[in-house]
């Protein structure tokens, strides 16, 4: 017999679905990490472990010995490629005419002020001027006369760096210096290997938690990171992380993080003594070479190359062009060091994952779902997401 209830006239009576609840944690695409520390030899015997990338930011004196350092005659820094990272002024060249950034006159570097397009690209609002008596003239319709004004009193410049054609080309006749570490052991120590794992791209971050407990370090230090990347769904939920109400929402949630997980505190109180120590606090206050709090998007977006660009809290390395020569279509935050609880590490994968995400969600906080607090977009911040999402348009 049928189930169906019926009402006094006989009509079927249906129970009302739930409304359904739009899926939440599922715009990234995919996440990895790479992580620097010190790896004993104890610890290479326990697995067979992925290859330990040589990194001459990461340092272990402790495990370098001091024969390895007297023996060394200079000759391993012979090759060096230092000056590709050179970014002097004078080192500094236009891509269009290889002449001086001061003295490019390029059309394809001349920006308009207004809007920081090309000025053939301006998109700057065109409008009727108060003089004009042309009864034809309007807003949908500016008459030649109004165009030749603006024309005329459009503001100019030449750009190059704005424009995309801004690199250095260094010869060596300048006053940068090789700082190049000693690697004549490469990323051998006397007891173990010092380096970096760069760990796969995962679709879970379950997985990539896993594979980063199994093959963390023995040890580390102020010099050892910890990088995450993610990637997200399409370029359009990409841009919408290039706000400034992406990054205040970042960094006010990695704090509230951080007093959450006692870093830097001393029996259950905050030690200004051990904040100011502490690598993680150090940059989360800019205090770090390599993860400065400078904000710049929009360069980061542009870049192919890894440059000094990437050295910031967060690196926009969209069209970074990885060793497979494809583009690298992630966000890389590089405000965590390689704690030394092991633990507060994966929370930080954790944290990370679930702020992007959360905040792409954010238009879907529907009933029975757990919310999570998310920043209010003004009206200029919204502005500044048309003028980002803009900005990769022709790629």
């Amino acid at each position: 017999m049928s189930s169906l209830k019926y009402n006094s006239i006989q009509r079927p009576i249906f129970k009302k679905r739930k409304p359904r609840i739009k899926p939440r944690f599922t715009q990234i695409k995919r996440i990895g990490a790479e992580i620097e520390c010190f790896w004993s030899d104890e610890r290479l015997e326990e697995y067979s472990f992925p290859e330990i990338v040589y990194d001459g930011s990461v340092h272990f004196n402790n495990h370098t010995s001091e024969s390895d350092e007297n023996d060394c005659d200079g000759s391993c820094r012979d090759n060096c490629e230092c000056y590709y990272d050179c970014e002097c002024e004078m080192c500094a060249i236009c891509t269009r005419c290889e002449d001086s950034p001061d003295n490019c006159e390029c059309d394809e570097c001349l920006m308009c002020d207004g809007c920081e397009n090309n000025f053939e690209m301006c998109d700057c609002e065109r409008l009727k001027q108060v003089e004009c008596k042309d009864k034809e003239c309007s807003k949908n319709d500016v008459c030649d006369t109004c165009l030749q004004i603006f024309d005329e009193n459009q503001s100019l410049s030449h750009n190059c760096a704005s424009m995309g054609n801004h690199s250095y080309q260094c010869e060596c006749e300048c006053d940068c210096e090789c700082e190049c570490e000693c690697n004549c052991n490469s990323n051998e120590s006397v007891d173990g290997k010092i380096g970096e794992i760069v760990s796969p791209a995962f679709q879970d971050v379950n997985e990539l938690k896993e594979y980063i407990n199994k093959y963390y370090g023995s040890e580390t230090n102020g010099s050892c990171g910890l990088h995450i990347h993610v990637s997200v769904k399409n370029e359009k939920a990409y841009k919408r992380l290039m706000t400034h109400s992406f990054n205040r929402y970042f960094l006010q949630e990695v704090e509230k993080w951080a007093h959450h997980n006692k870093i830097g505190y001393k029996k259950g109180v905050l030690n200004a003594d051990l904040k100011h120590k502490s690598q993680f606090w150090q940059r989360l206050n800019g205090q770090n070479t390599f993860c400065t709090q400078e904000f710049i998007p929009k360069t980061q977006f542009r870049s192919i190359d890894k440059d000094s660009t990437r050295y910031r809290q967060l690196n926009f390395c969209y069209n970074l062009i990885g060793k497979n020569r494809r583009k690298n279509h992630t966000l890389e935050c590089r405000l965590f060091p390689a704690f030394q609880d092991k633990q507060i590490s994966l929370n930080a994968i954790q944290l990370f994952y679930d702020l992007v995400n959360s905040f792409l969600n954010r238009e879907y906080n529907d009933k029975g779902v757990n919310k999570i607090s998310k920043p209010k977009m003004n009206v200029s911040e919204s502005k500044q997401l048309n003028e980002v999402i803009v900005l990769g348009s022709n790629d």
